[in-house]
């Protein structure tokens, strides 16, 4: 039943229906602390911080990554935890292009590191596809990086955040979770 609740909960957020799925994975979730299946609750993390993220919520999707990490790399599950490195460095990523971060250069750097361990479990398993995704998303993270370390600091005085001041060409994602309407 776990299981069958882990895949409908993927299926959903792949059909775009996130709210769905992240109450079918916290229930799967709560079935595999319950049967102490750490394997399978690691899974069921990456698919939860997948669809925190579709809801805008990249607090608690990290949250859920970085715990789905710690527990595929205490099990030695290879595969599943080079899935979950890309993610966690794609969310990285996600999160230092909102721009709303507040060390944009420490988001970035375990972001990098995310993405070089996913690399490196990737070629461990000789996943193609998987060595494919990991060789561009260490591009995308370096792009970010080498930006980021050539834009100018901040000239607003007093400023004690480096990215106080963002650049003209960085975009920004502005993004609304209220189902409220208001003028």
């Amino acid at each position: 039943v776990m299981e069958v609740r882990h895949r409908q909960g993927i299926c959903l957020g792949r059909l775009g229906r996130s709210t769905e799925a992240v109450g079918l994975l916290r229930t799967a979730l709560g079935q595999a602390r319950r049967l102490r299946d750490r394997f399978e609750e690691g899974a069921i993390r990456r698919a939860l911080a997948e669809n925190l993220m579709a809801l805008a919520d990249p607090d608690s999707a990290a949250s859920a990554i970085c715990e789905s990490v710690r527990l595929l790399r205490e099990v030695g599950a290879e595969y599943e935890l080079a899935q979950s490195l890309l993610m966690s460095a794609e969310l990285g990523l996600a999160r230092f292009e909102t721009g709303l971060v507040v060390d944009p250069q420490a988001v970035l750097d375990d972001a990098w590191q995310d993405a070089l361990s996913a690399l490196h479990q990737q070629l461990r398993i000789e996943s193609e596809p998987g060595i494919r995704r990991a060789h561009e998303l260490v591009a995308r993270v370096a792009d970010r990086r080498q930006r980021l370390a050539q834009e100018p600091a901040p000239s607003v005085a007093g400023a004690s955040v480096r990215h106080a001041v963002r650049s003209v060409s960085a975009p920004v994602r502005i993004v609304h979770v209220s189902s409220v309407v208001r003028d």
